[in-house]
């Protein structure tokens, strides 16, 4: 059963705890993109080429992947306050071993570690937004999360550009560091501990249920996979080469091409509440989908094969295929409607599992395909791949969405699944 622990709770406290536990996924974000604007002194640093860089990062993908579940299991055990504050404390101390890491081998390590402590900063947040608020409220709780998420993303962009210019990549990650260690104490301290929706697991009811009645459950590989399909264009673009792709693409600097990513996630904050809203409009959470996906395909066909010659077009196709992403977080809606609250930790962290499987699985295969298409020019000892190098390795990424928009077909429709079961 679910045990409603206290129905008159303030509304300032509900806001108030999402967006302190949602500071971390913000700070996560910042974590997981600041290579992007480090490509060049990584690979200087370490020795390596995109591959190698590749193969460091996508390490961060696997701890992350790794502990979407047991998190799951451990917040609906436990609830989210802790488990987040645990995740910063280690997220940020791994950045600092990341920063002084003197090989490739030690820096996958740190990047590992990264990956388990921002684990939990989605799903987290998530379930924080089910203990706070009622289900009604989830579309809006999940577009608030995602705005949070892409401000630390734009933090990733041209501030840490300019940090990292002017103090140095290692010295900028050691703010970084720091921040995340004092963003756990500040969750354990203003968080309150009794949140009013506290869901208590039966003491009939097992977690392994839980998670083979998801397993078994098509419209639930709909969602993860559909999801999975549209978040890699933030993988690759956001996280790793959208920088470098475009000053190669575009023929301009880097601080213009870390303002066009920053426009992507811009995107992404302006497109969230829209979609929540979109969502109610049409009384529906498949057709906002359909929208986001056929959007995003048709802007990222444009922007890798279209020529453009004014970097303000850039910057605004940028811009709307970060807003009609906010189709792929509906998913995450989804399989809280079809799923009872007590098993939500579960299966948000099953279907976050596999969309941060993209970055374990295409982060290498772009890199591999950067290798073999570079015709072995260097700068300074660094690899310099060309705009066409580009193209042929990204081609992944209209790929992938053509195949998102065959998902979503048969995805069924859940917005009138709002009661608690």
């Amino acid at each position: 059963m679910i045990q409603i622990l206290d129905k008159n709770h303030s509304t300032w406290r509900s806001w108030a705890a999402l967006l302190i536990g949602g500071m971390f996924y913000c700070y996560q974000f910042l974590v997981r993109v600041s290579p992007n604007v480090m490509t060049d002194e990584l690979m200087s640093s370490f020795a390596i080429d995109a591959a190698g860089l590749s193969f460091v990062l996508m390490w961060y993908y696997a701890g992350y992947v790794g502990m979407q579940i047991p998190l799951g299991v451990l917040m609906d055990k436990l609830g989210a306050r802790r488990i987040i504050a645990i995740g910063a404390v280690l997220c940020g101390v791994s950045t600092y071993f990341f920063s002084i890491a003197t090989t490739p081998y030690l820096a996958a390590t740190a990047r590992f570690l990264i990956g388990v402590g921002s684990a939990c900063g989605y799903i987290g947040t998530l379930k924080l937004g089910s203990q706070w608020f009622s289900r009604e409220k989830m579309p809006l709780v999940v577009g608030v999360t995602m705005t949070l998420g892409t401000i630390g993303a734009s933090l990733g962009g041209l501030p840490l550009e300019y940090l990292n210019t002017t103090v140095g990549w290692q010295h900028s990650l050691y703010f970084i560091a720091f921040a995340g260690v004092a963003i756990g104490v500040g969750v354990l301290i203003f968080i309150g501990k009794n949140p009013p929706n506290s869901a208590i697991v039966p003491e009939d009811q097992h977690i392994l249920e839980d998670l083979c009645a998801i397993v078994k459950m098509p419209q639930a590989w709909l969602f993860a996979i559909f999801a999975m399909l549209m978040y890699l264009p933030l993988t690759l673009i956001g996280d790793l080469w959208g920088v470098s792709f475009l000053e190669k693409r575009y023929d301009i600097p880097e601080s213009q091409a870390t303002l066009a990513v920053l426009c992507m996630f811009v995107g992404v904050a302006v497109g969230s509440p829209v979609f929540a809203w979109l969502t109610d409009v049409w009384k529906s959470r498949k057709k906002p989908m359909t929208l986001g996906v056929i959007m995003t395909l048709v802007t990222y066909l444009t922007i890798m094969y279209v020529p453009i010659s004014s970097f303000v077009i850039v910057c605004g196709l940028f811009f709307f295929a970060g807003f009609f992403f906010n189709g792929q977080p509906l998913a995450f809606t989804c399989i809280c409607e079809i799923m009872p609250l007590h098993a939500s930790g579960v299966a948000i962290g099953f279907v976050n599992m596999i969309v941060m499987l993209s970055g374990f699985i295409f982060l290498p295969i772009v890199g591999q395909i950067l290798v073999s298409l570079w015709d072995g020019s260097t700068l300074n000892g660094v690899p310099v791949y060309s705009a066409s190098d580009f193209q042929g390795a990204l081609a992944v990424i209209p790929l992938c969405l053509g195949l998102a928009l065959l998902f979503v077909k048969g995805i069924t429709e859940t917005f009138h699944l709002h009661q608690p079961k």
